[in-house]
Protein backbone atom coordinates (compact mmCIF):
# COMPACT_ATOMS: atom_id res chain seq x y z
CA UNK A 1 0.00 0.00 0.00
CA UNK A 2 2.82 2.19 0.49
CA UNK A 3 4.18 1.67 -2.58
CA UNK A 4 0.93 3.03 -4.46
CA UNK A 5 1.03 5.77 -2.40
CA UNK A 6 4.24 7.02 -3.29
CA UNK A 7 3.47 6.22 -6.87
CA UNK A 8 0.62 8.20 -6.40
CA UNK A 9 2.10 11.07 -5.26
CA UNK A 10 5.36 10.98 -8.08
CA UNK A 11 2.43 10.97 -10.40
CA UNK A 12 0.96 14.04 -9.31
CA UNK A 13 3.98 16.06 -8.34
CA UNK A 14 5.10 15.50 -12.62
CA UNK A 15 1.93 16.41 -13.74
CA UNK A 16 1.86 19.42 -11.08
CA UNK A 17 5.23 20.12 -12.83
CA UNK A 18 3.77 20.13 -16.64
CA UNK A 19 1.14 22.25 -15.67
CA UNK A 20 3.37 24.92 -14.20
CA UNK A 21 6.08 24.49 -17.08
CA UNK A 22 2.52 25.26 -19.56
CA UNK A 23 1.41 27.85 -17.18
CA UNK A 24 4.91 29.69 -17.19
CA UNK A 25 5.09 29.25 -20.85
CA UNK A 26 2.02 30.27 -21.77
CA UNK A 27 2.55 33.49 -19.26
CA UNK A 28 5.91 34.22 -20.92
CA UNK A 29 4.17 33.87 -24.61
CA UNK A 30 2.90 37.52 -25.25
CA UNK A 31 -0.48 36.94 -26.72
CA UNK A 32 -0.91 38.54 -30.32
CA UNK A 33 -2.84 41.53 -30.19
CA UNK A 34 -6.50 41.02 -31.52
CA UNK A 35 -6.80 43.15 -34.40
CA UNK A 36 -10.03 44.82 -34.06
CA UNK A 37 -11.85 45.64 -37.13
CA UNK A 38 -13.72 48.84 -37.13
CA UNK A 39 -17.48 48.72 -38.64
CA UNK A 40 -17.86 50.58 -41.69
CA UNK A 41 -20.13 53.71 -41.66
CA UNK A 42 -22.31 51.81 -43.60
CA UNK A 43 -22.95 48.79 -41.60
CA UNK A 44 -22.68 51.44 -38.35
CA UNK A 45 -25.80 52.89 -40.11
CA UNK A 46 -27.02 49.39 -41.25
CA UNK A 47 -27.49 48.52 -37.48
CA UNK A 48 -29.67 50.95 -36.55
CA UNK A 49 -32.31 51.35 -39.71
CA UNK A 50 -35.58 50.33 -39.20
CA UNK A 51 -38.74 49.21 -41.32
CA UNK A 52 -38.13 50.74 -44.42
CA UNK A 53 -35.08 52.54 -43.68
CA UNK A 54 -32.88 49.84 -45.43
CA UNK A 55 -34.80 49.98 -48.56
CA UNK A 56 -34.91 53.69 -48.96
CA UNK A 57 -31.10 53.76 -48.03
CA UNK A 58 -30.54 51.43 -51.18
CA UNK A 59 -32.82 53.72 -53.44
CA UNK A 60 -30.74 56.84 -52.16
CA UNK A 61 -27.72 55.18 -53.66
CA UNK A 62 -28.89 53.93 -56.84
CA UNK A 63 -30.31 57.73 -57.46
CA UNK A 64 -27.14 59.90 -55.66
CA UNK A 65 -24.58 57.36 -55.18
CA UNK A 66 -21.69 59.69 -53.63
CA UNK A 67 -24.40 62.39 -51.67
CA UNK A 68 -25.39 59.14 -50.00
CA UNK A 69 -22.02 58.30 -49.29
CA UNK A 70 -21.50 61.27 -47.94
CA UNK A 71 -24.64 61.10 -45.79
CA UNK A 72 -23.93 58.05 -44.09
CA UNK A 73 -20.41 58.90 -43.43
CA UNK A 74 -22.31 61.91 -41.72
CA UNK A 75 -24.60 59.73 -39.83
CA UNK A 76 -22.51 57.22 -38.64
CA UNK A 77 -20.05 60.33 -37.40
CA UNK A 78 -23.34 61.66 -35.32
CA UNK A 79 -23.81 57.75 -34.23
CA UNK A 80 -20.62 57.72 -33.00
CA UNK A 81 -20.42 60.48 -31.23
CA UNK A 82 -23.59 59.54 -29.33
CA UNK A 83 -25.27 62.38 -30.72
CA UNK A 84 -28.07 60.25 -32.71
CA UNK A 85 -29.42 58.08 -30.30
CA UNK A 86 -32.07 55.39 -31.11
CA UNK A 87 -33.20 54.36 -34.40
CA UNK A 88 -32.56 55.64 -37.84
CA UNK A 89 -36.09 55.41 -39.71
CA UNK A 90 -37.06 56.06 -43.08
CA UNK A 91 -38.74 58.95 -42.74
CA UNK A 92 -35.07 60.40 -41.36
CA UNK A 93 -33.72 59.33 -44.25
CA UNK A 94 -36.42 60.91 -46.68
CA UNK A 95 -36.06 64.35 -44.07
CA UNK A 96 -32.16 64.41 -44.50
CA UNK A 97 -32.62 64.04 -48.63
CA UNK A 98 -35.09 66.49 -48.90
CA UNK A 99 -33.40 69.19 -47.09
CA UNK A 100 -30.51 68.35 -49.96
CA UNK A 101 -33.00 69.16 -52.18
CA UNK A 102 -32.80 65.94 -53.32
CA UNK A 103 -35.92 64.11 -53.21
CA UNK A 104 -35.73 60.40 -53.00
CA UNK A 105 -37.76 58.65 -55.38
CA UNK A 106 -39.06 55.16 -53.61
CA UNK A 107 -40.33 52.45 -55.35
CA UNK A 108 -44.00 52.43 -54.97
CA UNK A 109 -47.08 49.77 -56.12
CA UNK A 110 -50.56 50.16 -55.48
CA UNK A 111 -52.25 46.80 -54.74
CA UNK A 112 -55.80 45.85 -53.94
CA UNK A 113 -56.55 43.15 -51.98
CA UNK A 114 -59.97 41.34 -53.39
CA UNK A 115 -61.51 38.36 -52.08
CA UNK A 116 -58.18 37.05 -49.84
CA UNK A 117 -56.19 37.87 -53.37
CA UNK A 118 -53.31 40.90 -53.60
CA UNK A 119 -53.17 42.59 -57.15
CA UNK A 120 -51.49 45.41 -58.77
CA UNK A 121 -53.24 47.83 -60.24
CA UNK A 122 -52.41 46.60 -63.61
CA UNK A 123 -52.93 42.71 -63.22
CA UNK A 124 -57.28 44.21 -62.18
CA UNK A 125 -56.52 46.43 -65.77
CA UNK A 126 -55.54 43.67 -67.68
CA UNK A 127 -58.36 41.48 -65.91
CA UNK A 128 -61.14 43.97 -66.74
CA UNK A 129 -60.07 45.01 -70.50
CA UNK A 130 -58.97 41.65 -71.40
Amino acid sequence: MAEADAELERLKLRKLKELRAKVEASEEKPSPPKETVEPTPLQIVMGRLTGRGRELLETAYQQYPDITEEVVENLALQIKNGRLRGPVTAGMIMQIFNLLRMPLRPKTRLVFKKHGEAKTLAELLREKLG
